[in-house]
């Protein structure tokens, strides 16, 4: 089918709109398709069609992606916003380009996806640092420096994050219905809607 990239992204946001994704995902896509297409739309000086799309292409886009990352990891003293992108980045422009040429197979749009042989990019595993007893302390200090109601709130969200290990987006989600003060858990739902309890002691229970 003669079918623009362009076009092809538009479909497939569509395709997981109707499909019930979360707004967040079918962004993440988007925004992740969209910078492949801009990237390749410089290579080859025109607005590319869907077919046109080849491994090569696709195997230095994301060579040159993750030498940029690599560099910018190794610079360190960069402050966040200067830096270029992170190894992680490069492994969501992998699975974004996965799912969409993978869809456009299912949708016949393209025989075959140019990703078929292309290997998924490694990215290495950290375990990020903790906060430190001073971190902490200044934590609940200034949250209970505050004058106004939220220093209540605030108190409870850090000490809640602190006792669960709940990710700050679950904790974000949650109301007050998902509490059980009387046990000390609360329900979260995870990544792709997974339900579990955390638990949290009583100083928390407390606040909360």
């Amino acid at each position: 089918m003669d079918i623009t990239l362009e076009q092809a992204i538009k479909g497939f946001r569509l395709y997981n709109e109707a499909a019930g994704r979360s707004k967040k995902s079918y962004l993440w896509y988007d925004k992740n398709l969209s910078f492949f297409r801009n990237w390749v739309e410089k290579q080859l000086e025109h607005k590319p069609h869907l077919d046109e799309i080849t491994t090569e292409q696709l195997r230095n886009y994301l060579t040159q992606m993750r030498a940029e990352a690599e560099k910018s990891e190794q610079h360190p003293e960069l402050l966040p916003k200067k830096r270029v992108r992170s190894l992680r980045t490069v492994r969501g422009y992998y699975a974004s380009l996965s799912a969409f040429l993978n869809w456009a197979v299912r949708e016949e749009l393209i025989e075959k996806s140019p990703m078929k042989n292309i290997a998924h990019p490694k990215v290495p595993r950290y375990i990020p640092d903790p906060f430190s007893e001073q971190e902490i302390r200044a934590l609940l200090t200034a949250c209970k420096a505050m004058t106004d109601r939220s220093s209540l709130r605030l108190l409870a969200m850090v000490l809640l994050l602190l006792d669960s290990g709940m990710r700050v987006g679950e904790m974000l989600k949650l109301k007050f219905a998902d509490l059980n003060l009387e046990q000390g858990r609360a329900k979260v739902m995870g990544k792709g809607a997974k339900e579990r309890y955390v638990y949290f002691g009583k100083a928390t229970k407390q606040v909360l």
